[in-house]
């Protein structure tokens, strides 16, 4: 579709198949996925892939909120989604803090994830009744998908 602009996502995760996964399932919706696994590639790509959201599956090296603070202090302004197995209210008060737009904690449906990042990168919502696996269970059955 000409004239669409597709949106850049920085997704950070340790787990290869998650990574794989969710990297693919977002391309697939039309984002651009740069992918990285750990806190230091993540704070390296932030600049050069000049994204539009950052979604963050707590890297390893670094909990989420930690690396989150490094990029805002580097002037990283890309609103972020944080995804975390932590079920802590501490965290969600902490991330709120930070400027995290949503806290959704694992697992989390497909459904979910496209809609949490359509609202943080254009503000819309997807339409009632779409639904899909959720990505915990996904991820378990789905084997690795090459970049």
């Amino acid at each position: 579709m000409e004239g669409l602009r597709r949106y850049r996502i920085l997704l950070i995760d340790d787990d290869t198949s998650t990574r794989a996964f969710v990297a693919r399932a977002l391309t697939l919706a039309g984002y651009e996925v740069k992918a990285v696994p750990d806190a230091g590639a993540a704070f390296a790509r932030v600049y050069s892939a000049a994204p539009d959201l950052l979604l963050d599956y707590r890297p390893v090296g670094q909990d989420d909120l930690t690396l989150l603070e490094r990029m805002r202090e580097a002037g990283t302004t890309s609103p972020a989604l944080l995804f975390t197995a932590a079920t802590d209210d501490a965290i969600d008060a902490r991330a709120a803090e930070q400027g995290v737009l949503d806290v959704l904690h694992k697992p989390v449906g497909l459904d979910d994830l496209l809609a949490a990042i359509a609202i943080a990168v254009r503000g819309e919502v997807l339409p009632p009744g779409f639904s899909s696996p959720s990505l915990g269970s996904a991820v378990k059955s789905t084997p690795p998908l090459a970049s």
